[in-house]
């Protein structure tokens, strides 16, 4: 799968189904029922807040190639 994140305009490539990604997109973890809007972008993972967390701790990271656009 290929991936990068370009930092200067805080979008990254996604290689599974080639969408760009960024910040304030809604994402849906691949094969689970977990949905948030991107708050930060690393090389390799994204950090959501997670829409249906029941805590103030809401934020959840997972790798680029774990998520899909929506």
């Amino acid at each position: 799968v290929r991936q990068w994140v370009d930092s200067r305009c805080n979008t990254a490539y996604h290689g599974r189904n080639g969408d760009m990604i960024g910040l304030g997109d809604r994402i849906k973890v691949i094969d689970q029922e977990i949905y948030g809007k991107i708050v930060r972008l690393h090389s390799t993972e994204v950090v959501i807040e997670d829409e249906d967390a029941e805590t103030w701790d809401n934020e959840l990271c997972f790798k680029l190639s774990e998520v899909e656009k929506i």
